[in-house]
């Protein structure tokens, strides 16, 4: 992603002041390269271990900036293809219409979430409506209810993330944002991320067991009720935690630098 940066020269041309253009460039001498590291960019996708650099001309002017080195390639194919060749107006737009978007989500996530727990405490308070049935039932809901926990805490995760993007201040030694380390959020989001995934599998793992239960009472009934509760906890608690670890071990691996396992969708994994 490449974005244009006003020059700024110093009075007499031997060095370049210090400005904030997205982000501190320290005050630099002239004909010198400053390197920062791409950690800086609170942006999802952006790969921490990389750096971009910016000129200080010859004549005291900075030079401008390209920040698409910082960016994975998938997530800058998604960028340009989505995003950076709409014209300016169009990006607004488009801003307005993913953040409408994600509003009326987080309203049915809350909606949903309302819904789940007076479904439950119905189920847990009506002795009654307790069979082989309503218990597949309450360990559905017990999956929705996780996986809207898990993508919840997600995105309040990722918001926290990009509020703590450098302010509009910059002093002349620009020594305000070292090179960063390793913060807490790196550590906690890809957990959430597997959370996620883990409550989504065993989501459709438990609708399986609600259409083999059907089955079983519209039909003939092969297996004893101990069997089938048995088989159901299995399909749908111990098999998908056996597929999330396996795919959230891939992906500690392959891509433990990557934040909060962004794009993750467009993986081959």
């Amino acid at each position: 992603m490449s974005e244009s940066i006003n020059e700024t020269s110093a009075s007499d041309g031997s060095y370049c002041p210090a400005i904030f253009e997205y982000l501190c460039w320290p005050q630099s001498d002239a004909d010198y390269l400053v390197n920062i590291s791409c950690g800086v960019l609170r942006h999802p996708g952006v790969d921490s271990s990389k750096f971009f650099s910016r000129y200080c001309l010859p004549s005291g002017k900075w030079s401008n900036v390209s920040f698409a080195s910082c960016f994975y390639r998938d997530i800058l194919a998604l960028l340009d293809k989505s995003y950076i060749r709409r014209p300016p107006e169009e990006r607004e737009v488009f801003e307005r219409i993913v953040r409408v978007l994600r509003y009326v989500e987080l309203a049915g996530l809350s909606i949903s979430f309302t819904s789940i727990l007076i479904s439950l405490f119905i189920f847990f308070s009506f002795k009654a409506l307790y069979n082989s049935r309503t218990k597949i039932h309450i360990n559905l809901l017990l999956a929705i209810l996780i996986q809207i926990i898990a993508r919840v805490t997600t995105y309040g995760l990722q918001m926290a993330q990009l509020k703590n993007s450098p302010k509009n201040e910059c002093d002349v030694n620009g020594s305000i944002y070292p090179y960063p380390t390793r913060t807490l959020f790196d550590s906690i989001c890809p957990l959430f991320i597997a959370f996620l995934q883990f409550g989504i599998t065993a989501m459709f793992m438990w609708m399986l067991c609600e259409g083999i239960h059907l089955n079983s009472i519209l039909t003939v009934s092969v297996f004893k009720n101990y069997f089938k509760t048995y088989y159901f906890h299995i399909i749908g608690w111990v098999l998908p935690f056996c597929l999330t670890l396996s795919w959230s071990i891939v992906m500690f691996i392959k891509q433990r630098d990557r934040r909060c396992f962004y794009n993750y969708k467009h993986l081959k994994y």
